[in-house]
């Protein structure tokens, strides 16, 4: 018999770190809670100036289910790799260290899996804040019913999240993945949006793809990220947005997928363009998101199957053209 110690788990949380001190007990601690218990936790450490580093250590001789790795700062793609790359489990999940989990995400997930047969199976979120009294709710769910998970194929359940009309969404958390769907795919590094940038990947793998909206995942809303202020960076949606319409008309060409492709990145540069104006920049990167517009604009409009806030967007840029956009992005987006 081989020793317990020396067992693949069943799962591997994979965890990227870098300078979530003040948030990493709190996110380890959701991991240990969870009901189901083959698994192991890969805290990567991807070089935190703050005392990241060395909480990741302590946590790590508390449990040997906690597996720590030390590596030079390269963002949160690099660091995700190198998880991917040290995971032991049959599967993968993945978990931002400044969030948490509901005890029960990894029992739900698996049991999605075993019920359904899913490739890749997927829970919902629920959101909260960084301060204040509740900053770490946990929905009152036990138990889910088997019978509310909803089973699609793979390419439906992209076309959905590519039209961002039904989940589940390009976040790589939130999801059970089979281990080998990663032995020739990796996040793409030093960009933003590269859950984007590979979901799309991933999800052509799956024959089925199961989906429960249970908010099993507590996603913190940390107004220092990235995400929450305007940066140079975030244009880079516009480069995965380009780059996924080009691998469905070219590489891989599937017709409404193109189609779903060219919606998303209509919305990205409707998004970037809101952005700017409010934010008074000007230039380039604005100029950029126009030509997008007009570019993709009547497609959009006329397809039924967009989401009616783009083809109304596709319409008013008829309408209004540059100017009127740039006034409706500033009451939209300004802050």
């Amino acid at each position: 018999m081989i020793p317990a110690s020396e067992k693949s788990p069943a799962v591997s949380v994979v965890a990227p770190v870098y300078n979530t001190a003040i948030f990493l007990r709190q996110c380890v601690t959701s991991v240990l809670a969870q009901t189901f218990s083959d698994y192991e936790l890969i805290l990567v450490d991807d070089g935190s100036t703050d005392e990241s580093g060395s909480i990741c250590d302590e946590l790590a001789a508390t449990d040997p289910r906690i597996r720590v790795i030390h590596r030079r700062n390269g963002g949160l793609s690099a660091a995700r790799n190198t998880g991917i790359e040290a995971s032991r489990g049959d599967f993968i999940t993945f978990l931002d260290s400044d969030d948490a989990l509901h005890p029960d995400y990894l029992s739900t997930l698996f049991n999605m899996r075993r019920t359904t047969g899913a490739d890749i199976c997927c829970v919902g979120y629920r959101k909260f804040h960084s301060t204040g009294e509740k900053s770490d709710p946990e929905p009152d769910i036990l138990n889910p019913n088997p019978e509310k998970f909803n089973i699609r194929s793979g390419r439906e359940a992209l076309l959905g999240m590519l039209y961002q009309t039904a989940p589940p969404e390009c976040s790589a958390w939130g999801k059970l993945y089979p281990r080998d769907f990663f032995n020739e795919i990796r996040f793409r590094e030093g960009i933003l949006y590269e859950d984007l940038d590979i979901a799309y990947l991933l999800m052509l793998k799956a024959g089925k793809v199961a989906v429960s909206d249970l908010p099993l995942y507590l996603y913190r809303q940390n107004e220092t990220s990235i995400l929450h202020t305007f940066n140079e960076k975030r244009a880079d949606v516009l480069d995965v947005t380009e780059r996924m319409e080009r691998y469905f008309t070219t590489e891989s060409p599937d017709r409404e997928l193109m189609h779903a492709a060219r919606h998303r990145r209509l919305s990205a540069a409707f998004n970037i363009m809101g952005l700017c104006a409010a934010n008074g920049r000007h230039g380039e990167l604005p100029a950029r998101c126009w030509n997008i517009i007009r570019c993709l604009r009547r497609e959009v409009a006329l397809n039924g199957r967009s989401r009616i806030k783009n083809r109304i967007g596709a319409l008013l840029s008829y309408i209004g053209g540059r100017r009127l956009i740039t006034l409706l992005s500033k009451r939209v987006y300004g802050r």
